[in-house]
Order: structure tokens, then C-alpha cells, then sequence
């Protein structure tokens, strides 16, 4: 009797635990549930513990994916597990795709790296609207991105990481509305190209310098040559400058000598001329000096032994 007894009692035990298992639910903090009444949408269970009647209410399954960390040679990469679960984290998660091949405008392949930061505000939405929300982000990510790539060349896709992720982000965000989920960032990892695109890319970029040096060189020439014609002008002007002033001074200097020569000649004519006039002779001072300089330059162009000085008149009837 008292095995029997005590058999019922552990039964009823799991009869009770089992029920107030499957009646008493507890959703952890940053969690909810969705709940559903013979397969219509019941209500939506917020953090705390809910009761939930058995065999008419049911807990709505959901096909996620997680984003799990593993370890692979020396490093560690990550992978996309797909699990069922019966809560809905609205906590900010991050979607790593990995590396996706895309094409960019110049016809350029190259493999690109994203990761996506999402947070379900809407778990009904999330879960009733959708089959796999992780998964259909994933898709709509990278179709999303292999669309702005393909309006960008190579150059402006290396160049312009923040205009991919905020027009990424712009269009998941109009996108994802409907989905009860808000993007919160978008972040371009790496843009990579195979060994044949490097070489190119590295040799293009080799020319570019040496184009640049080559460039820069010349305009250093450049500069040179007109600093330095500057200089020659200035040179120019300043030496002729400094000609005309010379030249000025040589004419203000002659002028001055003539000046005092003249001077110096009229004294010496009104000299002359007073001398002249004290001997009471009729000469003019200056027919006398031009008679003087006549007989000075006779005296120096003709050579004679002896030389006679004569009156006016006296020779006038030999010359006839």
C-alpha cells in the first residue's frame, strides 16, 4: 500500500510539473513570445511569467539564424546556424555574411565584405511577416549592396566606404519598415580583388606617382624660370634705371663745363676787349682771338724756319 501510494504521488507530481510546465511560461529580460489560440495570433508576452492555457494556446516556433563564431586554421571566422526557437530577442544583433562577389560599374569583380546592425522593434511583425527574418536581411543585404555597386566604378567604390554604407542603410532602412525591424548601422569591412586587379591597381598606382613626380618637377622648372626672368627683368631695369640716371648726370656735368666755358670765354672777351680798347685800337675781341687761333694753328699745321707778320693791305698787291 505504501508503494502504491507513494508511486501515485510521484505521479502526480509529474502530471503537476508537467503541466505547470507547459501552463507557466517565464520570458527573460530583452525577450518576448508570441502567442497563438488555435492557430490565430493570441497576444504578444512581454518580459515576466505568463500562463498559457493548454492544448488551446500554443507557443509560435520561429525559424532564425544566429551568427556563430568557430575557429578555422589560425583564425576564427563565423558562420549562419539556423535553429527553432519560441523567443524573439529584441536586443541590437549583427549579421556577418562574409565575403559576396559583386560587379562594379567598370565591370570590375571584386568581393565584398558586410556586416548589417539590425534590432526588431515589432516582434509580431517580425514573426508573422516573414518566414526567416535574419536570413531574408542577409538576402536583401547583398542584393541591396550588388545594386549600389554596380552604380559605382572600382575608384569610387575604394574611395567612398561611407557613401556605400548610408545608401545602404538608407534603402534597408525603407525596407525593412514593413518588417517590424529597424536598421541601426551598416558597416563595409573589406573591399577585396583578385591577385590579377591588385597588379593592375598597383601599377596604375606606380604611374600615377611617377606622373605626379614628373609633373611636380616640371612646374619646379617652371617656377624656377619665371622667378628667375623676374629677376632678369628686375636686373634690367634696375641697371637701365641706373643708365639713365649716369646719363643724365654726364648731360647736367657737360652742360655745367659748357656753361663755365662759356662763361670763363665771354670774360676773357670782355678782357680782351677792354685791353683793346685801352691800346684805342679798332679790332673787335673777338676778331683778335679768331686772328690769335688762326696764327696758333698755322704755327702747328705748317712748318716754317722763319715766320713774318705783315699789315692788313700789305700783301693785297702781291695776290693780284
Amino acid at each position: 500500500v505504501i508503494f502504491v501510494l507513494a508511486m501515485v504521488i510521484v505521479i502526480i507530481t509529474l502530471i503537476v510539473t508537467i503541466i505547470v510546465k507547459q501552463v507557466v511560461r517565464v520570458v527573460p529580460h530583452k525577450h518576448t513570445m508570441i502567442i497563438e489560440r488555435l492557430g490565430k495570433f493570441r497576444r504578444q508576452c512581454r518580459p515576466g511569467w505568463h500562463c498559457i492555457v493548454p492544448f488551446i494556446d500554443r507557443i509560435r516556433k520561429i525559424d532564425w539564424c544566429y551568427s556563430e563564431a568557430f575557429k578555422s586554421y589560425n583564425s576564427i571566422e563565423s558562420r549562419m546556424v539556423h535553429k527553432n526557437v519560441d523567443l524573439v530577442d529584441l536586443r541590437e544583433k549583427v549579421l556577418d555574411f562574409g565575403q559576396q562577389p559583386v560587379i562594379t560599374k567598370d565591370l570590375a569583380a571584386v568581393n565584398i565584405d558586410a556586416v548589417t546592425y539590425y534590432k526588431v522593434n515589432d516582434p509580431r511583425l517580425a514573426v508573422l511577416r516573414i518566414v526567416n527574418l535574419p536570413y531574408e536581411l542577409e538576402l536583401l543585404t547583398m542584393a541591396t549592396l550588388r545594386d549600389i555597386m554596380a552604380d559605382l566604378s572600382l575608384d569610387d567604390s575604394l574611395c567612398s566606404r561611407d557613401l556605400i554604407n548610408q545608401r545602404l542603410m538608407d534603402h534597408l532602412h525603407n525596407d525593412c519598415l514593413r518588417f517590424g525591424v529597424t536598421i541601426t548601422r551598416v558597416e563595409i569591412q573589406n573591399l577585396l580583388m583578385n591577385a590579377t586587379m591588385t597588379d593592375a591597381m598597383t601599377k596604375q598606382l606606380i604611374a600615377e606617382r611617377n606622373r605626379r613626380s614628373i609633373v611636380l618637377i616640371a612646374d619646379g622648372k617652371r617656377q624656377t624660370s619665371v622667378i628667375q626672368s623676374v629677376a632678369d627683368a628686375t636686373v634690367q631695369i634696375i641697371n637701365s634705371d641706373a643708365w639713365k640716371v649716369v646719363q643724365i648726370a654726364n648731360a647736367k656735368a657737360n652742360a655745367q663745363v659748357k656753361m663755365n666755358l662759356a662763361s670763363a670765354d665771354a670774360d676773357v672777351l670782355k678782357i680782351t676787349q677792354e685791353a683793346l680798347n685801352e691800346c684805342k685800337s679798332g679790332l673787335k675781341a673777338v676778331e683778335y682771338h679768331l686772328k690769335l687761333k688762326y696764327m696758333q694753328d698755322l704755327a702747328q699745321n705748317c712748318k716754317f724756319d722763319e715766320v713774318e707778320i705783315v699789315e692788313e693791305g700789305a700783301m693785297q698787291g702781291f695776290m693780284k
